[in-house]
């Protein structure tokens, strides 16, 4: 029987920062589809989070404008593979390669400016 081991939620983030600001900006497609799909495992993880965060509404009510609700709902099914946690790595990505490029910059820029916040004052405190 194997143990799961839980990921520190900061440590994943604050390590491909500079990646997910980036992301969050909305740089164009093409961009965003080499960068997804040459990604380390520690940036898909850390979208897979804030995905997760993003169903649940742990942001926040603030976090999302309802326009940018009105685009996640039709993503839901996109969300819910990449919060899902049977899924494997590879299928994360192709999910962002395939249907979820346009979901990458919604989530990140609603999600990183309320949750960068808490986590990134937590690491310059301690």
């Amino acid at each position: 029987m194997t143990r799961s081991r839980r990921r520190n939620t900061r440590n994943s983030i604050s390590n491909v920062r500079t990646t997910l600001e980036y992301l969050a900006t909305k740089p164009p497609l093409p961009i965003q589809k080499q960068i997804i799909s040459t990604a380390r495992s520690p940036i898909l993880r850390a979208v897979s989070d804030v995905a997760l965060n993003a169903l649940r509404g742990d942001a926040g009510r603030n976090a999302f404008s309802p326009v940018q609700r009105r685009q996640l709902a039709r993503h839901k099914k996109e969300l819910r593979t990449l919060a899902g946690r049977g899924i494997s790595l590879e299928a994360k990505r192709r999910v962002l390669v395939g249907r979820g490029l346009p979901l990458v910059p919604i989530i990140l820029g609603g999600l990183l400016g309320t949750l960068g916040e808490r986590l990134f004052r937590k690491i310059t405190k301690a």
